[in-house]
């Protein structure tokens, strides 16, 4: 259609290019006289190409109609495109945010499911770890209350025999620490209700410990009858317990320390050479020397009897008791002094390490009678204390010979580097104190 636009409007402007010849062939003719024949003929071609340029013209007024009508049929198609792609814009957002609210919905349903599928395993759990003593066991507990209601007894009706009194209430202690064993022995946890009766029945016997060695204090108290009727209350409420409650099991294996140890040097966790006497003095010495919380490892007991140790938590320990005695005793190994005298103060300290510097720099103005004395290296490790004697020990010939000290040294430009170029990092026998860990 554009073609035969501008195919239309070149002929018309070759045609115009002919009238005006014609024209200026007409005015030269009238100019020169021409012969009327001439004139009469040049007018007929004018009056017929001026007939052909108006049939031209009406043509050429067709296309330029039909051309606006395609224009404006275009531009109404380019509207309704227009619209056309809103329109799927708007609807592949509302498919995206259909296909997100989808996605969040399936994820809520697995999460959901999830959350059944943990309360089913808790519900499966608590069923099947729930035990109660069998037969044999809760003969045998009546049995340790008798003993503990006749040897109490005999305490409220014995006459001014302190150390008697004193010794038999210690063994009513043993007897309930024997009942507390059983608990441990089948794996069982020690219920709310056990361990009020616990503290209840031990403050008791706190009280009547203190009477009768003497001691001044505001829960010391005689034995009494009605103390007397108020433990038996006590026992039989945990002879009801222990008789028709199921408890709670601990869900890894609780053993004995001879049951530990043989475990352990079977698998090799100790040297074949280790005494039995020696592990057992060490697990008792960590169980009441605690200077981190120890349940991982050891049952906290509310009366005395056997230790029970938790097997796979040693399993993964890496037992080292010269390491584990001291674990968290101090959380920072200090190093403070002199580089110029090259006087030098190891130390550690449990929180307050600046406190501990100041200090030492009294005793280095004391020898030294100077104050070029500063901070030099701090190193925070639960293993402090051993990371200390470790260091005493490197350095025990280089102790300063003026101050009766172990922790004062006297080191000279090549010693002093293993502190003031971190050398001590490169250490593998430092460094294995300091990395070592306990699964808290």
């Amino acid at each position: 259609m554009w073609f035969l636009y501008n195919e239309m409007l070149k002929e018309i402007e070759s045609l115009k290019k002919e009238i005006d010849f014609l024209s200026y062939l007409l005015e030269d003719v009238e100019l020169n006289y021409m012969s009327s024949s001439i004139m009469n003929y040049a007018e007929q071609e004018l009056i017929k190409e001026r007939a052909l340029n108006a049939i031209k013209e009406e043509e050429l007024k067709s296309l330029n109609t039909k051309i606006e009508n395609m224009r404006k049929q275009i531009f109404s198609l380019l509207n309704r495109n227009e619209k056309l792609q809103n329109e799927l814009q708007s609807t592949i957002q509302d498919k995206e945010s259909l296909l997100a609210a989808n996605n969040e919905g399936k994820k809520e349903v697995k999460r959901r499911e999830r959350e059944i599928i943990g309360m089913l395993k808790t519900i499966d759990y608590y069923q099947s770890s729930r035990r109660a003593f069998n037969k044999q066991t809760k003969e045998n507990i009546s049995d340790i209350f008798k003993e503990i209601t006749f040897l109490l007894k005999t305490i409220l009706y014995m006459k001014n025999q302190r150390n008697k009194k004193l010794r038999l209430i210690n063994l009513v202690k043993i007897k309930l620490g024997s009942y507390e064993s059983l608990f441990y022995k089948f794996n069982f946890r020690l219920n709310d209700d056990v361990i009020r009766i616990f503290l209840q029945i031990n403050q008791y016997l706190k009280g009547w410990s203190y009477f009768y060695e003497g001691y001044k204090s505001y829960i010391a108290i005689p034995i009494t009858k009605e103390s007397v009727k108020e433990l038996e209350h006590l026992l039989d409420e945990l002879l009801y317990l222990s008789s028709y409650r199921e408890f709670q099991m601990y869900q890894c294996q609780l053993i004995t320390v001879p049951s530990l140890y043989q475990i352990l040097k079977e698998s090799r966790k100790l040297p074949l050479n280790y005494s039995f006497s020696k592990f057992q003095a060490e697990i008792t010495y960590i169980y009441k020397r605690q200077y981190f919380c120890t349940n991982k490892y050891l049952i906290s007991r509310k009366f005395p009897g056997d230790l029970y140790t938790v097997l796979p938590s040693f399993k993964k320990l890496e037992y080292d008791f010269l390491l584990i005695k001291t674990y968290k005793m101090f959380n920072f190994l200090y190093v403070a002094g002199s580089i110029s005298k090259g006087v030098y103060k190891i130390g550690v300290a449990k929180k307050d390490v600046n406190r501990r510097i100041e200090d030492s720099l009294s005793t280095y103005r004391k020898y030294m009678k100077a104050n070029d004395f500063a901070k030099i290296k701090i190193v925070e490790s639960p293993n402090a204390l051993n990371l200390e004697s470790y260091l005493k020990r490197k350095f025990k010939q280089n102790r300063h010979p003026s101050i009766e000290s172990t922790e004062w040294f006297l080191l000279n430009k090549q010693e002093e580097k293993y502190f003031t170029e971190n050398l001590f990092f490169k250490d593998p026998d430092f460094m294995k104190i300091h990395k070592y860990r306990i699964e808290l």
